[in-house]
């Protein structure tokens, strides 16, 4: 059984940008989507972040 996805951050409203783009965690791998389409997999957290905080500026 495949556990299910955990939230890295708190999630916000879904209209902000900040809900648009989540982060979570799997089996070690970081895994970034926006408005649910998949962004990428990142093996570490910073990377993860950074990706993140880039597709936020971009979706603004």
């Amino acid at each position: 059984m495949i556990p299910p996805l955990r939230r890295a951050l708190s999630q916000p409203d879904a209209t902000s940008p900040e809900g648009r783009v989540l982060t979570s965690k799997r089996h070690g791998i970081w895994s970034v989507t926006v408005d649910g389409a998949f962004l990428g997999d990142y093996h570490h957290r910073e990377d993860a972040e950074a990706a993140a905080t880039l597709a936020r500026l971009n979706t603004t």
